[in-house]
């Protein structure tokens, strides 16, 4: 199995990766091995590492999935491997890199589902009722300079996986402040999103949110504002009381559409 990991031929390695997971505990030199596949150069023998990697408890197993991550996050099955691998705890692979600055220099669509995906496991996967990285996965979107799309498919994917945990995690005052400060002077698609969470961890209401929302009222029945940017505004409704937006819901039904 050994020398099948260095064989010229990918298909060779590929399997070779399944074969060796068999006999990974007690070879260390074995497990050398595999997480040099990490660097492949075929993107198969990579997918099939991140699985195999996932069999080892090495020191620098999260260095190696964190590789195959920068290099295949475009691929949804190679993410979900890198994904599946990780040991709870290792989703603070997620807090580096949201500071990854090269990696955030071209945002596209795949790595904001990477964003959401690692963040839907962040949020289902909080460690004996505590919030751990969760906590350390908002400061981080609230004092760094991340993009609003970044911050967005993380929020949503945070507030999904929450809705999965088997226990809510207890968040406290840490994450309290965060959520207070992404709230704050928010557009109301990153507010919305802020809020989702905050209401999949129990927290009351807050004043950023309270205020947004009255501005929000008020925007949504100016019919002189773009049709799209009422209807972000519109959809905050969905969080207030009944008692608060009735009277700008049904005059809004009772006009023209926006």
């Amino acid at each position: 199995v050994a020398g099948a990991l260095t064989d010229p031929q990918p298909g060779v390695r590929e399997n070779a990766l399944r074969l060796a997971e068999s006999f990974v505990p007690g070879s260390r030199a074995l497990q050398d091995r595999i997480l040099s596949l990490a660097e492949d150069e075929n993107a198969r023998v990579r997918f099939q590492a991140a699985l195999t990697i996932g069999e080892i408890e090495h020191p620098r197993g999260l260095a190696a999935l964190r590789k195959i991550l920068l290099r295949d996050f475009s691929f949804r099955w190679s993410r979900l491997a890198v994904l599946s691998s990780l040991r709870p705890g290792n989703e603070s692979l997620f807090v580096s890199l949201l500071s990854e600055r090269d990696f955030w220099m071209e945002l596209d669509d795949e790595k904001l589902k990477l964003v959401e995906e690692f963040a839907d496991l962040v949020g289902a996967r909080p460690s004996s009722g505590e919030a751990g990285t969760l906590v350390n996965v908002l400061a981080a979107l609230a004092e760094t300079r991340t993009e609003e799309r970044v911050r967005v498919a993380a929020l949503t994917g945070l507030a999904s996986g929450l809705a999965r945990a088997a226990e809510r995690p207890n968040p406290g005052a840490a994450a309290t402040r965060a959520l207070d400060k992404l709230s704050t002077g928010a557009s109301p698609t990153l507010l919305a999103a802020a809020w989702r969470v905050s209401r999949r961890l129990g927290l009351p209401e807050n004043d950023a949110q309270r205020t947004a929302l009255g501005q929000a009222i008020q925007r949504a029945q100016d019919t002189a504002r773009p049709a799209n940017e009422r209807c972000e505004d519109i959809r905050l409704f969905a969080f207030g009381g009944f008692a608060t937006v009735k009277s700008a819901l049904f005059s809004l039904l009772d006009g023209l559409p926006p």
